[in-house]
């Protein structure tokens, strides 16, 4: 029996469900470990999952304190595998058998025979958003709007510039007329300051980070996006299913490690120095 842990933030958690769903395809017995707090099916009512039991979890070493111990002292019988030391797509991993997989899996390569399923999994409908979004909404979906999230732009782990954004909303300027930005930021101060939008239109809606999850609804109805270099902005590109999209991403992603399998060939990529 396979298993998958679920644990990070929902973006992270997603990912981690794509894996599990597309591993379902091979192995109908895979099972979830999932945190015991709330977890993203409560945000998305996911279609199929099994949670592994206290007895799924032993031979592996995890759940109770005991397996724990055991485990620590290498005495697990099952295998624990974690992500690829370079963080690409390892096909062979769906192959195993009595795995515990333990990781990120950040690569749409892992669910493309899923896709179709996950992107009905994921979407968010608008009947459980707020009403006072409605406007909101409906001005995302209509023209060339161009959906950018900022996310601490001034935080350590943000390799995200103001040359990268202006680089960005150069080349949508160069692509089409009148594009219609709309900005989504926890510092609405920086984006004044650093972002030249060139006299488009621009809209700036600022947001706190602990909320960052609830923008996912908003940023992929939008007809085009330019993300941060966040799992968020990532899915929101992923999820947009216009078929025209433009979506832009920062080259590097992280500033201490590479994922080289995590952006899509035929989104953009653009350089954040």
């Amino acid at each position: 029996m396979n298993i998958v842990k679920i644990s990070g933030s929902p973006a992270q958690q997603m990912f981690q469900y794509a894996f599990y769903y597309a591993l379902l395809q091979h192995d109908a017995q895979a099972r979830l470990h999932v945190p015991s707090e709330k977890w993203i099916n409560a945000r998305f009512h996911l279609p199929k999952f099994t949670v592994a039991s206290a007895d799924d979890l032993k031979p592996f070493g995890k759940g109770s304190i005991g397996a724990r111990v055991m485990g620590m002292l290498g005495k697990r019988r099952g295998e624990v595998v974690t992500d690829a030391a370079d963080h690409r797509f390892v096909a062979e991993l769906f192959g195993k058998t009595d795995t515990y997989f333990d990781g990120e899996w950040l690569s749409p390569r892992y669910f493309a025979a899923v896709e179709s399923e996950l992107r009905k999994a994921f979407a968010v409908p608008e009947k459980v958003l707020p009403s006072s979004s409605t406007t909101m909404l409906n001005m995302l979906k209509q023209g060339k709007t161009v959906a950018i999230q900022v996310h601490e732009p001034t935080s350590a782990d943000n390799t995200c510039t103001a040359d990268y954004y202006n680089w960005a909303v150069a080349n949508i300027l160069s692509t089409f007329h009148n594009p219609h930005f709309y900005v989504f930021t926890t510092d609405v101060e920086w984006v004044k300051a650093n972002i030249n939008f060139q006299g488009a239109k621009v809209e700036i809606v600022a947001y706190p980070a602990d909320t960052e999850t609830s923008l996912l609804a908003y940023l992929y109805r939008a007809r085009h996006i330019i993300m941060a270099n966040r799992l968020v902005s990532w899915w929101a590109a992923w999820l947009n299913d216009n078929d025209d999209k433009i979506v832009i991403a920062p080259q590097k992603w992280a500033k201490n490690a590479d994922y080289p399998d995590l952006i899509p060939i035929h989104w953009t990529q653009i350089p954040t120095t």
